[in-house]
């Protein structure tokens, strides 16, 4: 963290003096009639550092936990880039640092509650960087740049699809697939011929957790099969097993490294929760204890580090799930759900303009309300729900989990005879409506078992009736 304070320090101080003499250089520039070939070169060499200089300054911004802030460095590195390639357009090294700035920006509107402003500068990046290979002029990491382009729109990809439903969610999920696989094409071909790369190998584990994360999310909506659901479900535990293992790769080949070991702590992250999905729950407990064993020392060496709390909390949800399946495990789920919401809660009040940051929280809040309702505490339960609703960006599958806890937590209370049954209904009842409303959830997602006791309620029959009656006109 130290060392990182004190390149940002050094990058603004640079930046004001790259810009105090770019504005010299102009002044002076303007005094005369003509410009010597000397002056412009050293010019041209002075606004590409200043465009370097910018970048990098956006990264700190980011880093930082502002990827908003960042897009005004961002946007001032490539206004330089541009001009200076409307001058040059053959400059390879230009375009190669304007595909540079287009994903950094693209990647940082994905993060903002506008991600679909992402993708018109992941397809800039894209395509320059596939014209650089294309030409004949590239290097090894010019098709790694061009890898990494195509697992951008992958993630591009993935994003739309969790705002839409049914077949065109289905299809954008399969152009995400498409994207990586063109991406693992190239990926594979680089670690081949160069087996000790560490960058090659790192984005190679990334892509294969990518296509195990779009298997996984392909479960999240839609009305399944019990079939269908399990084959989704290795189909992701396979892609995230071979994420592990080339992670664990690097790690023994550079052990000691923090930033390998972070990433492995993912790896073995990703493949426990698959396991636990498939009923694997030992394997899956012992893979997120060697999570918490890297990410609790990690995080004491980065104090407020905001990317590893969020992953910790997020791992400590996880673990709180397995007690929780667990005989008399409520007790103990429910302290570990309750520091993950914790932990989450500063980040919000320090990002708070972050939407994943705020889905991340109505998770937990959603899992504590889950040890309540397990401990039979309905009004509990129902409260946490509610904050998991008001905490929640908007995210529509999230919506419709907050629905399903809604309306099954409505059920036990009911057959409970619950004295808080009528209020618990009523909050499921209203948010469903909000949902079919606004359009935000298909009528065959409503078939899930959870819904089983919502749906004879008058209110929903006729809501489902009305609705059912608009599709067929």
């Amino acid at each position: 963290t130290g060392d990182i304070k004190a390149a940002d320090s050094a990058n603004t101080e640079a930046i004001q003096i790259l810009e105090k003499a770019d504005q010299t250089a102009s002044e002076e520039n303007e005094s005369r009639e003509s410009d010597s070939d000397a002056n412009r070169a050293v010019a041209q060499a002075r606004r590409r550092m200043l465009a370097r200089a910018y970048l990098y300054q956006a990264l700190f911004v980011a880093r930082e936990g502002n990827p908003m802030g960042a897009l005004e460095w961002f946007n001032r590195s490539e206004q330089i880039l541009t001009d200076e390639l409307a001058i040059t357009p053959d400059d390879v090294q230009l375009q190669r640092s304007l595909a540079e700035v287009h994903a950094a920006i693209g990647f940082h509107w994905t993060g903002s509650p506008a991600p679909e402003r992402g993708r018109p500068y992941v397809e800039q990046s894209l395509q320059r960087r596939l014209q650089i290979v294309q030409n004949g002029d590239a290097n090894e990491y010019d098709e790694h740049n061009l890898a990494r382009s195509h697992w951008d729109m992958g993630y591009a990809y993935r994003l739309d699809a969790a705002k839409q439903s049914g077949q065109v969610r289905n299809d954008l999920f399969d152009n995400a697939l498409s994207e990586y696989e063109k991406s693992l094409a190239i990926l594979n071909k680089l670690v081949e011929q160069h087996p000790t790369s560490l960058r090659f190998q790192q984005t190679l584990g990334e892509v294969h957790a990518s296509i195990g994360t779009i298997h996984f999310n392909r479960n999240k909506r839609g009305n399944l099969s019990a079939d269908e659901r399990r084959a989704n479900d290795l189909k992701a535990l396979e892609a995230y097993k071979q994420s592990l293992a080339i992670r664990e790769r690097m790690v023994q080949q550079n052990p000691g490294v923090g930033r390998l070991e972070y990433i492995l702590s993912r790896g073995y992250m990703q493949v426990a929760t698959q396991q636990k999905l498939l009923g694997d729950q030992d394997d899956a407990l012992a893979n997120y204890n060697r999570t918490l064993a890297i990410r609790r020392r990690m995080l004491e060496e980065n104090e407020g580090d905001i990317r590893m709390q969020t992953g910790m909390a997020t791992l400590l949800s996880n673990i709180g799930l397995i007690h929780l399946d667990r005989e008399n495990g409520a007790t103990s789920a429910l302290s570990h759900f309750q520091e993950a919401e914790q932990i989450q809660r500063e980040v919000v009040e320090r990002a708070p303009h972050i939407p994943r940051n705020r889905y991340l929280l109505a998770n937990h809040l959603l899992n504590i309300g889950l040890a309540k309702r397990y401990n039979g505490e309905y009004r509990a339960s129902a409260n946490q729900i509610l904050a998991a609703k008001k905490a929640t960006p908007g995210d529509p599958e999230q919506m419709l989990v907050i629905a399903r806890h809604q309306a099954k937590l409505a059920a036990l209370a009911k057959d409970a005879d619950d004295e808080a049954k009528d209020e618990i209904l009523t909050d499921a009842i209203q948010t469903i409506r909000g949902l079919l409303n606004a359009e935000t959830i298909d009528l065959e997602e409503l078939s899930h078992p959870d819904f089983d006791f919502i749906r004879s309620i008058p209110a929903i029959k006729e809501l489902l009736t009305s609705d059912a009656s608009d599709t067929k006109r």
